[in-house]
């Protein structure tokens, strides 16, 4: 349990203080996302992609020796369908929330997705996504907690950018290597 935890994080490199971009195929994404739901006190979940499996985190808990129950009692999820809510989700309320609930984690799924994939001009949709993750950054550092943003693989929204583009693009915001493609093994 402990062992394959352990080494998950580490290869992963995922910290507090920064935010941690994994990318990767539905399942991988939401069972890393899981596993950090699992190692943490208690975790801010803002579901962007309807994405969300309290039973995977069962079934995962029970497999590593982990209370499923009390997994899943401490996660907080709010739903986010459209570019405004997880916009305002992220600026306007997550940092309440985190003083709120005291929270050591904050997950994110499908952040570029959400907001690459509505009918906005391009530049109008990089930078909300901007803002969003400028203001991850500024919470990860400020409360020394871990933030793990998800992407599933494939094409979203602008005909004129790909996933790929906006992880780029992202990875030029963050100026740093906290990008990891997950693969399937």
């Amino acid at each position: 349990m402990n062992g394959y935890n352990t080494h998950l994080h580490m290869k992963l490199k995922i910290k507090p203080g920064r935010v941690n971009y994994v990318v990767g195929s539905y399942m991988n994404t939401l069972k890393f996302s899981s596993l950090v739901c699992m190692k943490e006190k208690l975790v801010l979940y803002i579901d962007g992609d309807n994405a969300f499996s309290p039973y995977i985190i069962k079934d995962l808990s029970l497999r590593l020796g982990f209370v499923s129950a009390a997994v899943l009692k401490r996660i907080r999820i709010a739903r986010a369908s459209t570019y405004f809510q997880m916009h305002e989700l992220i600026t306007q309320s997550l940092e309440d929330e985190l003083k709120k609930h005291k929270a050591s984690a904050v997950v994110i799924s499908s952040l570029t997705k959400v907001i690459m994939a509505e009918a906005l001009p391009r530049f109008e949709a990089l930078a909300l996504l901007h803002s969003c993750y400028k203001k991850l950054e500024e919470l990860a550092k400020k409360y020394n907690v871990t933030v793990l943003v998800t992407e599933v693989e494939g094409p979203v929204g602008h005909e004129s950018g790909s996933l790929n583009d906006s992880i780029l693009y992202i990875e030029r915001i963050l100026r740093k290597k906290n990008c990891v493609e997950v693969e399937q093994r």
